[in-house]
């Protein structure tokens, strides 16, 4: 049960819920602003934790590799709301998936990873990739992989994995699926009977060409009568999706407009490796959610003449608690308080698209499957999700909390605290998870 009580806290009331743990009652005291959270065997035990409790700033994204273990720490409750039910609700699964799919992306070694982690957007960029695949239930290096275009990179599904997300448990919309590229010197011959779809390849040659569409379709059971349903997606048609909807076609389409520019305004230049470049100046990063708590400690620490540079600026080094006690040391850039713009260094030859190139048929086949098949993504998600709060919700939630926590306790999660995360990509934190009480290997709801 949640309800508030009579203390304040960013000026509303701090939201209070109880939780049976055998015959102890814990009380949960949390604020849902800043983050803040404690309990307690008691109201007043947990009041006083609360007092005493430091806001819990929420990480935006992870800066590098290492971050990532608390960054998903932080955002477990999000993930598994993200996760396709089928597998967020089967215990074993659910922490097997987080498990294998964060040490994935923490083991992505080499230049090409360091580019991405270095900006913003490929930090965004690999939490929207680890999402993605967690939207299908899908394993990374197994069911699809993170593929590094650039300074970002995207999660390329396989076909298993869309087969896995349609075709598995008892909610799957379909008995089986085939996503396939048609290339130009194909003889193919489309047509529907009887409202069936039917796609017949007549001739396919060794060389095929480019490829000009792409094919989705599979048996879809949940009609009155199965019956196999589908689409052609040609190709001009996917690359306008992708300028909305692939961060990597963005990413692409907006360094080539800054190169053009810097070309027509003479302010390229070549390096002692004969590689042509530009230096333009892009957007600073200004939504993170404590820009007020980051701006003082910017401010205190150019006043006491203690600010540092690196390649990004300006930056305040500032200690902030971790959860189990101790301290981590967090970067504030001076754009980052200031907003403004930040100068970086881009170079012709790394300017890439992705859908040209060996990963184009990849890469088209995925956005015509996320195009066809993710309103079914949705519907079935949601079946799941209504099937299972009629099971037992609270039962459910308890084990999976529970699952995702032994999910990472095999890494350092120092200074994550569990905060909510709604499917928009708001961070909103949850009831508080730090024990004010001895500990113990039960999971908790806190």
């Amino acid at each position: 049960m949640t309800n508030t009580i009579d203390l304040q806290c960013c000026g509303q009331q701090v939201n209070h819920g109880t939780e049976k743990r055998g015959p102890a009652t814990i009380h949960g005291l949390w604020c849902t602003t800043c983050g803040r959270r404690a309990k307690g065997a008691s109201l007043p035990e947990a009041k006083k934790a609360f007092s005493d409790a430091q806001p819990t700033a929420v990480m935006v994204r992870p800066e590098s590799p290492d971050q990532l273990p608390a960054y998903v720490g932080q955002h477990m409750r999000g993930l598994q709301q993200l996760t396709a039910p089928y597998v967020s609700r089967d215990r074993p699964a659910m922490t097997r998936l987080i498990k294998n799919n964060t040490r994935y992306v923490m083991g992505l070694k080499g230049n090409s990873w360091d580019r991405i982690w270095k900006t913003p957007d490929g930090q965004q960029s690999m939490v929207k990739g680890l999402e993605d695949a967690m939207i299908l239930g899908a394993e990374l290096g197994k069911m699809g992989d993170l593929v590094p275009f650039g300074d970002v990179c995207e999660f390329i599904p396989a076909l298993e994995a869309y087969e896995f997300a349609m075709t598995t448990g008892t909610s799957a919309p379909f008995d089986w699926i085939n996503v396939e590229c048609i290339y130009e010197k194909d003889q193919v011959e489309i047509s529907r009977v009887n409202g069936s779809f039917q796609i017949e390849f007549k001739k396919i040659l060794p060389d095929r060409g480019d490829v000009k569409a792409v094919a989705v379709y599979g048996l879809y059971k949940r009609a009155t009568s199965p019956i196999v349903i589908g689409d052609i997606y040609p190709a001009e048609r996917l690359l306008e999706k992708a300028r909305t909807h692939s961060p990597s076609y963005r990413s692409y389409l907006r360094k080539l407009n800054q190169w053009e520019v810097a070309r027509s305004e003479g302010t390229t230049g070549t390096d002692a490796h004969g590689r042509e470049y530009a230096d333009i100046e892009i957007p600073a990063e200004t939504d993170d959610k404590y820009a007020d708590q980051n701006r003082q400690n910017f401010e205190a620490a150019e006043a006491a003449g203690t600010l540092k540079s690196d390649t990004k600026g300006e930056y305040a080094s500032v200690e902030l608690p971790k959860k189990g006690g101790g301290k981590w040391t967090k970067k504030i850039y001076r754009y980052e308080v200031e907003g403004g713009t930040v100068k970086t260094r881009i170079y012709r030859d790394e300017i890439t698209n992705p859908y040209d190139g060996a990963d184009r048929p990849e890469m088209l086949r995925k956005a015509a499957g996320k195009s066809f098949l993710g309103k079914y993504v949705k519907v079935r998600n949601s079946v799941a999700a209504m099937d299972e709060m009629r099971e037992a919700p609270d039962s459910v939630d308890a084990a999976l909390d529970g699952a995702l926590d032994a999910a990472l306790g095999q890494f350092d999660t120092d200074g994550a605290e569990d905060a909510d995360y709604t499917v928009d990509g708001s961070p909103e934190p949850e009831p508080p998870r730090e024990a004010t009480t001895e500990p113990d290997d039960e999971p908790e709801l806190f």
